[in-house]
């Protein structure tokens, strides 16, 4: 294990993929962060790179955006000291980064909670002996920033973990986790925060509401399950701060919950979770 120093992380120029001119919204992900509660860690098991890497594949898999690659020829043009959300230098970089490149949204990932490893307990009258549990654990948090607006507009947390055994073993140099299990990891947290994003960015409407029925816009691929528990927001007129005359974007009022019962190509059904405060109507929103 290593100790954690302050690192400055470097912003590489991103080159369009070919689907950019299709209308879709440029995003770029910057290089995954340490919170400052991971004081500790080793670099060959946490490699952040890959969980960067895993994310860029989730977000291009979703085909909702045009997602830029990293360039290393020109590794210290851009810098990145700190937490976009905290670092107001961090931010005006970062806005014009965007605007120069032309990326719509920035992700920032940022590791705040890690564990991948195993424990040991002495098994009771036999000595050298011990049960082993595996034991992983990894949660991130995306910030979304708007280079338009140069504001933090999302903020995603995920997680995902597993825990085997206890197995009895001799020693304690048998460890049960292996690489596949750090991948595993980094691939399922990089598939739940692209479903985040997208959910977040575009989320799930209302299509029609009929007989007790929801019918949404939001297909397989599309980061929901059924099973799933959303809830329901009737959308109004959009709110304007009365003293900066800023728009703050339409009224949502939370109605109600629904559960998704059924997934289609390129849309699902959900049905009501006991009672609805009003019916939906088209263009209202589900979240998780």
């Amino acid at each position: 294990m290593k100790k954690l120093t302050t690192a400055v992380f470097c912003i590489l120029l991103l080159i369009p993929v070919a689907d950019s001119a299709a209308g879709k919204p440029t995003i770029a992900v910057y290089p995954t962060m340490l919170g400052n509660s991971i004081r500790n860690f080793d670099q060959h098991v946490l490699d952040l790179q890959e969980l960067t890497r895993r994310l860029e594949e989730a977000l291009r898999a979703t085909r909702k955006f045009s997602v830029f690659e990293r360039n290393e020829t020109v590794l210290q043009k851009w810098k990145l000291e700190g937490d976009i959300a905290e670092s107001g230098l961090a931010r005006e970089s970062s806005t014009e980064f965007g605007k120069l490149n032309n990326v719509r949204l920035i992700i920032q990932p940022m590791v705040v909670e890690f564990a991948l490893g195993s424990k040991f307990v002495p098994v009771d009258g036999i000595e050298g002996m011990y049960d082993r549990t595996d034991i992983g654990r990894l949660i991130v948090t995306s910030k979304v920033l708007d280079t338009t607006s140069g504001k933090i507009k999302y903020q995603i947390t995920v997680e995902d973990g597993f825990g085997r055994g206890p197995t009895v073993v001799e020693g304690k140099e048998q460890t049960g986790v292996s690489l596949q299990d750090w991948t595993g990891l980094a691939s399922q947290i990089g598939i739940r925060s692209a479903g985040s994003i997208v959910n977040a960015v575009f989320p799930m409407q209302v299509l029609h509401y009929q007989s007790s029925m929801l019918f949404l816009n939001r297909g397989e691929g599309g980061g929901i399950k059924v099973g799933d528990e959303l809830q329901l927001f009737s959308v109004g007129d959009d709110m304007i701060d009365p003293v900066t005359k800023e728009n703050l974007g339409p009224v949502e009022i939370p109605i109600g919950m629904v559960r998704i019962v059924q997934i289609k190509p390129k849309t699902s059904t959900a049905i009501p979770i006991g009672d609805l405060m009003i019916p939906p109507k088209p263009g209202d929103i589900a979240r998780h």
